[in-house]
């Protein structure tokens, strides 16, 4: 049996050829299945499922490509203005807002009907006056870029149809996702993916 020794590197210690080795192939890796696609699809499916609507691709790269059907009766998707805030408060206002958080119920008292890590959570409090509409449908930044447009529409209304505000959210969502794929694959960022989770390299550049 020999024993073999191995030089392990940092990135910052590699050459600058492995050093570029490495960036192009986490990019090359990496494109086609961002880390954070799996959640930006679970917001899209719950706003899908909450809006009624029927999609069959959604490209949020390139949103000209989307396919996809709002189920709602026509004379819902032309409400407008004030017509279209009421509708939407009436309809939604309970799956778009929740009550603000504000404390534990108590220290010991626990909730049987939520858990965390197998065990009975503790009970919290949540006002019933105060709204939050922080990362309602999911729970990740998603869900905001996806609902933005509806809660500005609510703030102000304005002429723009239900059928029209709809696929502004959807836009809205494309939008934020390109722009952060986008992001995800420059040296800057790559680099920082590599720090952050202290990769280890061979001299040549290959993960260790």
């Amino acid at each position: 049996m020999k024993t073999i020794e191995v030089n392990i590197y940092e990135f910052s210690e590699l050459s600058e050829e492995a050093k570029e080795r490495v960036i192009n192939k986490f990019r090359d890796d990496n494109y086609n299945n961002p880390y954070f696609i799996n959640e930006v699809n679970d917001s899209f499916e719950k706003f899908a499922d909450l809006f009624s609507i029927d999609w069959r691709n959604i490209d949020y790269e390139e949103p000209y490509r989307n396919e996809y059907s709002i189920k709602l009766d026509a004379d819902i998707k032309a409400l407008s203005g004030q017509r279209l805030a009421t509708y939407i408060w009436n309809n939604y206002k309970g799956d778009i807002f929740k009550g603000k958080y504000y404390s534990l119920w108590s220290k010991k008292e626990k909730s049987y009907k939520h858990y965390k890590e197998g065990y009975p959570a503790l009970k919290q409090r949540y006002s019933k006056i105060q709204l939050d509409n922080s990362c309602i449908l999911t729970g990740v930044c998603y869900d905001d870029d996806l609902l933005m447009p509806i809660y500005d529409f609510l703030n102000k209304p304005t002429s723009v149809d239900f059928e029209t505000l709809l696929n502004d959210c959807i836009y809205s969502l494309c939008h934020s996702v390109s722009s952060e794929i986008e992001y995800s694959n420059t040296d800057q960022a790559i680099i920082e993916t590599i720090e952050i989770n202290d990769y280890e390299f061979s001299g040549e550049g290959e993960i260790v």
